[in-house]
């Protein structure tokens, strides 16, 4: 008799606590369903996925309870037409912590954000905005820069012109350094004069204007320069060459009327 009462009261025990869950599981508010049946969750509304969250400020957090694991949400179908074996991960394990990616379980990481903004597409350490592994194609490009006041900067780069009859057969070109845009900078080493007693620097052009200057008191020095302004400064050398050239047919012909014997007469 005892036990039979036992039984009983282990019964309706059992009845109570199903009751009270089904009481929480399916509340007239909704805070949680779970549908046996479909095996379907739903948190503040009647499942229509596996998982269905239904709230005026919906939030899913996932958070790792330790220091050494990032958070990971799995995608995977293991076989068939379109196999995947995905991650999204809230960080990497290691020297890469913190990057947010997209992680390919059998090839690596196929998209990673660091915590500093950069953006790598096949790359798990972008070092730059955006860093790509591989090629990129693109419908248009906008165009931006913060050194134009425009933002026309294709517009610039694409004025960029090439020196007359220097294109070659593969389309490459020596580029007119004068057609460079403002800003941009092409250096280049050319041979200026330093006096050896006062140390003044000086252009071959400078040393051409000046009269009675002797050129065994000048050494020559390399000196970067901006590229751009290469050919005004050929332009002036060629004008002194020409200069000098035409002072030095004046000589000969004045040496030559006062004595024809010289071997350039």
């Amino acid at each position: 008799m005892n036990n039979k009462i036992l039984i009983v009261g282990i019964l309706v025990l059992f009845a109570v606590v199903l009751v009270a869950a089904d009481s929480y599981l399916n509340t007239e508010s909704g805070d949680l369903i779970l549908n046996p049946a479909t095996g379907k969750v739903g948190i503040g509304v009647s499942p229509s996925a596996d998982l269905h969250v239904y709230s005026s400020d919906p939030v899913v957090r996932i958070e790792s309870s330790s220091n050494c694991v990032a958070p990971d949400l799995y995608l995977d179908k293991p076989s068939g037409a379109g196999a995947v074996d995905w991650s999204i991960r809230g960080g990497m394990d290691g020297a890469d912590n913190g990057v947010f990616n997209i992680y390919d379980h059998s090839s690596g990481v196929r998209l990673a954000i660091e915590t500093s903004g950069e953006v790598g597409i096949g790359t798990a350490s972008p070092s730059t905005k955006l860093d790509v592994n591989g090629d990129v194609r693109a419908d248009d490009f906008i165009e931006y820069s913060p050194f134009y006041g425009n933002n026309d900067a294709l517009v610039q780069i694409s004025g960029i012109q090439c020196i007359n009859d220097t294109v070659g057969a593969d389309g490459w070109c020596d580029v007119d350094h004068t057609s460079l845009p403002t800003g941009v900078h092409v250096l280049i080493s050319e041979n200026h004069l330093k006096h050896k007693k006062s140390g003044k620097v000086y252009t071959m052009d400078d040393f051409l204007k000046m009269d009675g200057e002797v050129i065994e008191d000048y050494e020559t020095i390399g000196v970067d320069v901006d590229g751009r302004s290469l050919s005004s400064m050929v332009q002036l050398l060629v004008k002194g060459v020409q200069e000098l050239s035409e002072e030095n047919i004046i000589l000969k012909q004045e040496l030559c009327n006062k004595d024809d014997t010289y071997s350039f007469c």
